[in-house]
């Protein structure tokens, strides 16, 4: 009886002591599709600052893209957004996730970089 009771405390002292995850339960992406989706989404940010979109103006046209982005890889602004926020509050796993993103997109620049022609 004892030796019951003391696991039964044992246990609730570690369900008591836990911090429940704010974003516990809400959708989030797999890592390496965020990869995917933060590549294309900072190829459109690229695209749109070079054809001089600004944010404020042509808020539709960019949020037409973004959201070409997220049907591409088949999640919602708000899934986007609920990662988003997890990894804000994991900044070692949001430094890793960039780490790789910084890689693929200075591929990407490598592989179109204009060819010189001597």
């Amino acid at each position: 009886m004892k030796r019951g009771f003391c696991i039964l405390l044992v246990c609730a002292s570690l369900f008591c002591g836990c911090k429940t995850d704010p974003n516990a339960g809400k959708e989030q992406i797999d890592r390496e599709t965020l990869i995917n989706v933060l590549v294309d989404v900072h190829l459109v940010d690229g695209y749109m600052t070079a054809k001089g979109y600004r944010p404020k103006d042509h808020s539709r046209i960019i949020g037409n893209a973004y959201n070409y982005v997220f049907e591409k890889y088949g999640i919602t602004h708000s899934e986007f957004m609920n990662t988003m926020k997890w990894y804000s509050n994991r900044t070692d796993q949001l430094e890793l996730v960039y780490n790789k993103v910084i890689v693929r997109l200075q591929a990407y620049e490598a592989e179109n970089e204009p060819k010189r022609i001597d």
